[in-house]
């Protein structure tokens, strides 16, 4: 799931699942991730299409 959400090298820094964080500052930790639903909707329905399974 972090592969779809978080940028990062695998993704090229544009994740296809949009999402934010939430948390009390950069530098601590317990930050939580709220997925855009629609978001990820969207990007399982496309691999659908696909014929990924």
């Amino acid at each position: 799931m972090a592969q779809l959400v978080v940028p990062s090298k695998e993704n090229e820094f544009s994740p296809p699942v949009r999402s934010v964080s939430l948390g009390p500052d950069k530098d601590s930790k317990g930050w939580t991730r709220l997925i855009y639903f629609d978001s990820l909707m969207q990007f399982l329905d496309s691999k659908l299409e696909e014929g990924v399974e």
